[in-house]
């Protein structure tokens, strides 16, 4: 288990975290949501002993984080930290060495994990001439090649496209699933949602919003309802003015503020117009947050 408790970080009179506390278990995937400045690069950096709390314990598998191994975590930063003018091999064996791995070790991870990543036609070709995709992805396996029990991903999905964020949401799930700790930020929520078992939003260095992400939704009140027919949007927005409706596509999205509204007005659609089709269901993780806009994230 890593278990942070009550950590506290300021910069002068700006403070980064406080009274932060998280619990990630063995093969858990957690996600963290905030705006810049909410505080998710520093309790990253203070996971990674870059930065030292001010106050607050940490503690991973039993043991001070003070006395764990620092090949036992690894990060993928938010920003490109590769050396541009090398090659992708060359950066690769530059990270493990800086691990302490040998050359043999370093190749076997390397042709393995460029396998699964799509880039081994890439392993001799210079950093800079690649895509930022594929710089991302590069990142990446340098972040796997030490094989840590700790993943600690910074906006991970930045320069992918869909094809290969699924490429990598599924090495994220698989390398969950054998057993190592994973916390990832990003902002897109629906990301969050499609893998992440827990998630954290931060504001301005606290926690505003903590928990399973299926529990959370079924806590809210409020009722979304999808629907597609011949409904003039004009009449839903005077039928409930006080709602949040939207038409995406073919489809009408309108969220309600409890189940007996949403009820009421399925039966007054159906009976008005020829509805092909209508969903009720709890709030996305997006609507979720939305509703909680007090805390000033979105």
């Amino acid at each position: 288990m890593l278990e942070v408790k009550n950590v506290c970080k300021s910069f002068g009179d700006v403070k980064a975290l406080k009274d932060y506390s998280i619990c990630v278990k063995k093969g858990e995937i957690l996600g963290l949501v905030g705006s810049n400045g909410s505080g998710k690069s520093t309790s990253f950096r203070i996971l990674l002993q870059l930065l030292k709390p001010d106050s607050g314990s940490i503690t991973f598998e039993g043991k001070d984080l003070i006395l764990c191994d620092k090949k036992d975590f690894g990060y993928l930063p938010e920003e490109r930290t590769v050396f541009r003018d090398l090659s992708v091999r060359q950066q690769l064996y530059f990270l493990g060495r800086l691990k302490g791995m040998s050359d043999s070790l370093i190749e076997e991870r390397l042709l393995y994990w460029a396998k699964r990543l799509e880039i081994e036609q890439n392993l001799d070709k210079k950093i800079r001439s690649l895509s930022k995709g594929n710089q991302q992805k590069v990142q990446f396996l340098g972040c796997l090649l030490h094989s840590p029990k700790v993943m600690i991903l910074d906006e991970p999905f930045s320069g992918l496209d869909p094809y290969n964020l699924e490429l990598m949401k599924h090495i994220f799930l698989e390398y969950a699933k054998q057993g190592a700790y994973v916390l990832l930020s990003t902002h897109r929520l629906d990301h969050i949602e499609s893998f992440c078992s827990n998630v954290v939003l931060l504001d301005k260095g606290e926690i505003r919003l903590q928990g399973n992400i299926a529990q959370l939704r079924r806590q809210s009140d409020q009722r979304c309802i999808t629907l597609m027919g011949d409904i003039p949007l004009h009449q839903i927005k005077d039928r409930l003015p006080y709602a949040s409706v939207h038409k995406i596509g073919q489809q009408i999205r309108i969220i309600l503020p409890n189940e007996k509204e949403a009820l009421l007005f399925c039966k007054w659609v159906m009976k008005q117009y020829d509805v092909l089709s209508l969903q009720i269901e709890y709030p996305s993780l997006a609507e979720l947050f939305l509703e909680g806009k007090e805390y000033g994230m979105l």
